[in-house]
């Protein structure tokens, strides 16, 4: 029972592993009718965005741009929750491997404590898909405009 117990926490491991990894070499292309975009040349005077009434704005200097800069503040937001997203992955992947191993010593309540790794295992995997969700809601309702 034992190693039977090990192999299938070893197993869920590396399922879940895998899942969670992008493709190391996945290379972006376009599709076959579509062309990249023609360089444009600009001119380098960065503007300040519209100054609010508490005096807060963003300038960016140097950049080439020929109009007002913005700051896309949702892309910031996402690559935060990207990070508490796949930081939580790790931690429930980690978590729940530790309780399956941890039932060996029990002599007493071996499914259960098998029950709740695998299932935080589960909650750890789908966790990015639901703070992505979360992050395109934000963006359709236009929450960060």
């Amino acid at each position: 029972m034992n190693r039977l117990i090990r192999i299938f926490a070893m197993c869920t491991f590396a399922l879940a592993a895998f899942i969670a990894l992008p493709a190391a070499n996945a290379v972006p292309t376009l599709p076959v009718n579509m062309t990249a975009p023609a360089q444009t040349q600009s001119v380098v005077q960065p503007t300040a965005g519209p100054v609010t009434t508490d005096g807060e704005a963003t300038l960016a200097e140097g950049v080439n741009t020929a109009g007002t800069v913005r700051v896309n503040n949702l892309a910031n937001l996402a690559m935060l929750m990207n990070i508490v997203a796949y930081s939580g992955l790790a931690g429930s992947i980690l978590l729940g491997g530790y309780m399956i191993q941890s039932v060996r010593s029990r002599e007493q309540g071996r499914l259960k404590g098998v029950t709740l790794g695998v299932s935080i295992m589960l909650l750890g995997l789908m966790l990015p898909g639901a703070i992505n969700w979360l992050v395109a809601s934000a963006r359709d309702a236009g929450l960060c405009n």
